[in-house]
């Protein structure tokens, strides 16, 4: 992993720093998650998916929506979805009028583990005061 404290005492210009830091930080992050989340037999990507399934509106999203919510491609989506299902954490229903429209709504169980996992990933110690905090949000919208 990244030593922050390279990046901060480099030579580099205030805008490469910037780039290094946040990527040291979204991959220290990354692992800390990837080690709590392998224990449950979840993938990064499959929490992601039961969190975009867990906030949606209707209690349902089409497939597409889902990847539309996310970063990943559309055969990557499309796997752990299936996987999802297997584990029975989410439930996939054809649309009555369009058979290519797939919606996925997730299971009772599928909403209990994702508690599960979410209660232990780490907070990563972001110690930042409210204000603080809402400046660096108002700032990264900016990038």
């Amino acid at each position: 992993m990244a030593n922050k404290e390279l990046i901060i005492n480099s030579e580099l210009d205030r805008g490469l720093k910037i780039r290094r830091l946040m990527a040291a930080l979204a991959q220290e992050y990354r692992v800390a998650s990837e080690a709590v989340i392998t224990t449950y037999n979840l993938s990064i990507l499959q929490l992601n998916i039961l969190d975009v399934l867990s906030y949606a509106l209707h209690g349902s999203l089409t497939v597409n929506r889902i990847i539309e919510a996310l970063t990943d491609e559309r055969p990557n989506v499309s796997r752990s979805l299936k996987k999802l299902e297997t584990l029975g954490l989410v439930t996939k229903q054809r649309s009555n009028e369009d058979q290519r429209i797939v919606f996925v709504q997730v299971t009772k169980e599928g909403r209990q583990l994702r508690q599960q996992v979410k209660s232990q990933l780490p907070d990563h110690g972001i110690n930042l005061s409210e204000s603080e905090s809402q400046i660096l949000y108002e700032l990264l919208l900016k990038i």
